[in-house]
């Protein structure tokens, strides 16, 4: 298993690929990177890599971000604050950058949740069973527990609400109570 985090060297990862004994020659793997133009193109994330692999199939699996994903289960109720402390926990994401992207107005809006109210999403992301990547961007994650909101609201409770005379807005925050 090698775990790549952003912004990581392409020397560190070679070296880290030459201690697992998953390449042979860091230096030749480095070498074989920059000569193919490959490197900017690897990603990070968690990795399940093998010593038989040749160095070329695994960077064709690093620049194809073939990651190990992960069942993370976001429980009900829970609030802003422990699903961004679950996934960083589980080195999902960085609760810091989580936190702020999900408190960000022109993120927020980019989501295009109608009847949006609060300064955050809390109450919009849905409790469910994800798959998820280690280091993976907070963005992505909101943007995947929100489109999950979405499809439940659309599907089972925009009809039912109309008859209420309940917004989403509210229906959002009478659940966040309850």
């Amino acid at each position: 298993m090698i775990l790549i985090k952003k912004g990581t060297p392409l020397r560190k990862v070679s070296e880290a690929l030459r201690q697992e004994g998953i390449v042979k020659n860091g230096r030749l793997f480095v070498w074989l990177t920059q000569v193919l133009g490959k490197k900017a193109e690897i990603k990070a994330g968690e990795y399940e890599l093998h010593t038989r692999m040749v160095p070329l199939e695994v960077l064709g699996i690093l620049v194809k971000g073939q990651v190990k994903p992960h069942l993370v289960t976001i429980p009900e109720g829970y609030t802003l604050l422990q699903v961004a402390q679950l996934l960083e926990d589980l080195l999902i994401v960085e609760k810091g950058a989580f936190l702020q992207k999900a408190s960000s107005a022109a993120f927020i809006s980019s989501l295009e949740i109608p009847q949006f109210k609060g300064p955050h999403l809390e109450g919009y992301l849905f409790p469910n069973t994800y798959h998820l990547v280690r280091e993976m961007d907070s963005e992505e994650v909101i943007r995947r527990m929100v489109q999950q909101f979405k499809r439940v609201y659309a599907s089972d409770l925009s009809e039912k609400l109309s008859q209420t005379g309940i917004s989403e807005g509210d229906a959002v925050i009478l659940a966040s109570i309850i």
